[in-house]
């Protein structure tokens, strides 16, 4: 029944993120997932969108538990896949925010894996975020 306002609502939190009013993103986003749960259609986009809001407000631990549902959503749906590497690049950067280098590292690794024959437009992002993460004792010219 009220599944038909949650692209309202996230429309409109995604046009408050824009203007950086994350609080107010956060909340609206808050209110399509609770939709979402209440009618056991959770998308991995709310979680997320959801993800953003957190860390834009600095909620590392709240961000990371999102973008982890996210993953695991992502993953049950369709598998080590393309579509699961938006949350494997936005955990990275949380676990990077966090000081986690060595996840972080894992997972942009992981995402970049997914993403070897494809030519996807952040794929040089993932690369430059993977330098900033990797070992030095671990190169990055090893990975290319």
């Amino acid at each position: 029944m009220h599944q038909e306002i949650v692209p309202c609502l996230t429309n409109l939190g995604a046009a408050y993120a824009d203007i950086g009013d994350h609080v107010r993103s956060r909340t609206l986003f808050e209110r399509a997932l609770h939709i979402e749960e209440r009618e056991d259609s959770v998308d991995a986009g709310t979680l997320h969108n959801l993800g953003g809001a957190h860390e834009a407000l600095r909620d590392y631990a709240a961000a990371k538990a999102m973008y982890e549902r996210a993953l695991d959503l992502d993953l049950d749906t369709h598998g080590e896949g393309g579509a699961v590497v938006g949350a494997l690049v936005a955990l990275g950067t949380v676990h990077e925010a966090l000081g986690d280098k060595d996840a972080a590292h894992q997972l942009y690794e992981r995402a970049l894996g997914i993403c070897e024959h494809e030519d996807h437009p952040s794929r040089g992002a993932w690369r430059e975020a993977l330098d900033r993460v990797a070992p030095s004792a671990d190169p990055i010219e090893v990975y290319w």
